[in-house]
């Protein structure tokens, strides 16, 4: 065969082409021929199947599918696509045009379980209304993955040269099939579940798929960025929420490549950022995870900027995202949290003043006796402050694991707080 140039690869493949449809019909018979040609094509060793054919209704004295028929496992294609998944070969099939119509859903075989059904978007990358919607009937996503499948450039039949522009899922499926290839060309040694999880964990809307787009746009960037371990980091949701003496940064990594790292850092007005938080990262994960920090450091009434960063096993940076906010005014004499809590050897007692104080932080057990003095008598200033108690007693001996409570008192204030140790 004449090698093409891909993707600055020499990529070659061979083709089978088997006809099952007979045009001037729609019978069951199609669907037997189907079955046939994929168990010619598994004897010939093909790895993909490309299918641009739907099933449900058929010929007047045929039976027409249902809905309910679209589970994965009852129609006679769907049950043969699925013994061809389970031989190892990836199937793809187009969802349908059905959209718009009264049927709406997907058509067999693109139900199977493991079958990747191929839905079409527009060439802006939104959802193609014509396009089959899922679930299956069984209650699965469906779609799977989606590719363009309007005004989709193809040859002119029996032209060498000519080319013109067509629509239909049927377009979409080939699209996907020849992803798949280069996918595997990337790395022959992925199995058939390997390569569909693959693509499906890497696809435009991995985190939230629906019934529109499955998973969404096929990415072979980042399927190849995937294969290759490149550093590579995707976020989401990246905010900081202002709360009473603290700010809590959160965010959803969606990928994670040699990410050694999540660094998290902090200016303020007048002053340069330093780094506040540094948390490990995935070497590699293709699972949307959230994290959550918190800042307890701060001052009241307080523009902040907070960044986020990550580094490479090759220490190389990546700035993500930032965002601003301003700290909230004490509110009173209290203590707002400790955290952890429980803890084991450490944990950190937040409290406010909404107004210059003389305060007393101590820890007392629960019998009533005082254990530890964190702050003795000492004038302070309206803010924010944290101490850490580290479970031990005024002679410094470790204290055993039970209930304690933080005591602090102002010129004509007290508030106490419940702190849990486990040893």
């Amino acid at each position: 065969m004449t090698p093409q140039w891909v993707s600055s690869k020499w990529c070659w493949a061979e083709y089978v082409l088997a006809k099952t449809e007979n045009i001037s019909s729609e019978t069951h018979l199609e669907e037997d021929n189907w079955v046939a040609a994929a168990e010619w094509a598994d004897s010939l060793g093909v790895d993909i199947i490309t299918s641009s054919l739907g099933y449900s209704d058929f010929d007047s004295g045929q039976t027409d599918y249902t809905y309910e028929d679209m589970d994965g496992n009852t129609t006679i294609v769907t049950r043969g696509a699925n013994i061809a998944t389970q031989k190892g070969i990836v199937v793809f099939a187009s969802a349908g045009n059905e959209g718009n119509k009264k049927w709406r859903y997907i058509v067999a075989p693109s139900d199977g379980k493991d079958v990747i059904a191929m839905g079409g978007v527009l060439p802006n990358g939104d959802y193609w209304g014509v396009s089959s919607q899922g679930p299956s009937s069984d209650g699965r996503i469906k779609p799977d993955l989606a590719a363009q499948g309007q005004s989709v450039y193809s040859i002119v039949p029996n032209s060498a040269d000519g080319y013109t522009t067509g629509s239909g899922t049927s377009f979409a499926c080939p699209l996907g099939a020849g992803a798949a290839a280069l996918v595997y060309n990337l790395d022959p040694g992925l199995s058939a579940s390997e390569l569909r999880e693959l693509m499906k964990s890497t696809a435009s809307q991995s985190a939230t798929p629906d019934n529109f787009l499955g998973y969404g746009i096929i990415d072979l960037i980042k399927i190849a960025s995937v294969l290759k371990r490149e550093n590579q980091v995707v976020i989401e949701d990246f905010e900081v929420k202002v709360k009473e003496g603290n700010n809590t940064i959160s965010w959803t990594s969606l990928l994670e490549i040699e990410n050694a790292s999540w660094c998290i850092w902090r200016s303020e007005e007048g002053a340069g950022a330093i780094e506040i938080a540094n948390l490990p990262g995935e070497e590699f994960s293709l699972k949307s995870k959230p994290y959550t920090y918190n800042d307890f450091d701060i001052g009241g009434e307080i523009g902040y900027k907070y960044f986020l960063v990550t580094y490479s096993n090759a220490d190389s940076a990546i700035v993500h995202d930032s965002v601003e906010v301003i700290s909230k005014t004490p509110a009173g004499l209290k203590i707002l949290t400790n955290f952890p809590n429980p803890f084991n050897n450490n944990t950190l007692i937040s409290f406010s003043l909404n107004k210059p104080e003389q305060v007393q932080l101590d820890i007392y057990d629960i019998t009533g006796r005082r254990v530890n003095t964190l702050i003795d008598n000492q004038n302070l200033a309206r803010d924010y402050y944290t101490v850490e108690w580290n479970g031990r007693n005024l002679s410094g001996a470790a204290v055993s694991s039970g209930t304690y409570f933080a005591v602090l008192r102002g010129t004509t204030e007290i508030t106490s707080h419940k702190i849990l140790l486990l040893r």
